[in-house]
């Protein structure tokens, strides 16, 4: 039938997929498009699959005859894999959902194909893992490859300073939270930024924090929780610059530095009273001697400290007698010290690497490098370790399995904005 009016119309099935036309030799497509038929009584016509795979209907009517025809439009090549989480910390069989799609160029979804590591399973969306230690899922979408990753950690809770720049600002902060090991359930403690860094310390019981300021004239506080707010308090006389209760709670041990006639008279190691008072000397003052960074055994009759020079030199880990007030040096070059939940190992910095040695003696174990600060887990099986990736960056937590030597590094720790350090686990 020459010059008849005829409408080309597409309609998706169950979809958005969708298929235009256009007179030929134009490039206006659009959907329905009328068009007249030539004098031979046909019809010619341009046709564009749109980029979305699915089934359409392509319908034509012309006077009252109509038909139509289905077109199935297939995905492309795979170009990208979205996963969600890349990246996350759970507990020991606790499973957690991980989206993952394939995507071709127009961005329509292709299959996945899921392979978990040898300790990991995967049923569906669903991963989990019975052991600790770091896992992944192996993702793949024709040739396009990825990986997602899950860290398996003990329970435990753990107190840090978090710090970093607040959303779309250049604003810094520092505040004390408190949170599980998986990254769930923090909570605040400080409501107040502090402008040095700030250490928190768990009085035994783990009810209440001892909270220090690292810098002279230091503000202490306790903050208990289920109490509204933080008690401060200046130590102006002492200027401490480290604390640490003891596991009675009958004690705080500090290095402070008394003054006389606005002269330093060097830093020993001091203890009070949990409500900060009743401060008294434990170790002998030197001039130009500082002890610094004390812990006490748990059975409260060793203090280990470190001891350094002002004219220079390196800094040596010594144990105190508390009875007797017998010294004996450990170790050379000490940053940090800490003793065992047991009290028959006690672990120290030297040079960013972690050594664990036996109290008594014996050869010291070299257990991780790169280490910045860490503390003890409760049972005294495991270590959190503040690790620092590159110079420069901020430290990312890890917990550190003394067993088996693996660091599982805690995903939620560090990002763009934020990060933790000084952590102490309960």
């Amino acid at each position: 039938m020459p010059a008849a009016d005829v409408t080309l119309y597409s309609e998706p099935q169950g979809g958005q997929a969708a298929v235009l036309f256009a007179p030929a030799g134009s490039d206006a497509f659009t959907t329905p498009l009328v068009a007249k038929t030539g004098a031979d009584g046909r019809l010619s016509v341009r046709m564009r699959l749109d980029s979305i795979a699915g089934r359409a209907t392509v319908g034509v009517r012309a006077a009252d005859l109509t038909d139509t025809a289905t077109i199935t439009i297939t995905s492309g090549k795979p170009v990208r894999i979205d996963a969600s989480p890349r990246d996350t910390t759970l507990y020991l069989s606790v499973g957690y959902r991980l989206v993952a799609t394939g995507r071709d160029r127009y961005r329509n979804p292709v299959p996945v194909q899921r392979t978990p590591s040898p300790r990991a399973a995967v049923e569906g969306e669903q991963v989990r893992s019975p052991q600790l230690g770091r896992h992944y899922v192996a993702l793949q979408s024709g040739t396009v490859q990825d990986t997602a990753r899950f860290s398996v950690v003990p329970p435990g809770v753990i107190a840090a300073q978090r710090g970093g720049f607040r959303p779309n600002s250049s604003t810094s902060f520092k505040e004390v939270v408190t949170l599980q090991l998986d990254g769930s359930n923090r909570q605040l403690v400080t409501g107040a930024d502090w402008t040095h860094d700030v250490i928190p310390r768990w009085f035994a019981g783990g009810d209440s924090l001892l909270i220090f300021e690292d810098r002279p004239h230091t503000y202490v506080g306790k903050a208990a929780f289920g109490e509204p707010g933080m008690r401060a308090v200046n130590l102006r006389d002492l200027t401490p610059r480290w604390l640490a209760p003891t596991s009675d709670n009958a004690w705080i041990y500090l290095s402070a530095s008394a003054e006389y006639q606005e002269a330093k008279l060097g830093y020993q190691i001091w203890r009070m009273r949990p409500d900060l008072s009743g401060a008294e000397m434990v170790t002998a003052f030197a001039r130009m001697q500082f002890d610094h960074k004390p812990d006490v055994s748990p059975d409260g009759q060793r203090l280990a400290f470190v001891r350094g020079y002002f004219h220079g030199g390196p800094t040596e880990l010594w144990i105190r007698d508390l009875a007797t007030g017998v010294e004996t040096r450990l170790a050379d070059s000490v940053g940090l010290v800490r003793w065992s939940p047991s009290g028959t190992r006690i672990a120290y910095l030297t040079g960013g690497r972690l050594v664990i040695a036996d109290a008594q003696g014996g050869t010291p174990q070299l257990v991780a490098a790169g280490i910045s600060e860490f503390a003890w887990s409760p049972d005294g099986a495991h270590v959190i370790v503040a690790v620092a990736p590159q110079a420069g960056l901020a430290a990312r937590l890890h917990v550190l399995i003394l067993a088996t030597g693996e660091a599982i590094p805690l995903s939620w720790s560090r990002d763009k904005d934020t990060y933790y350090r000084g952590p102490d686990w309960r």
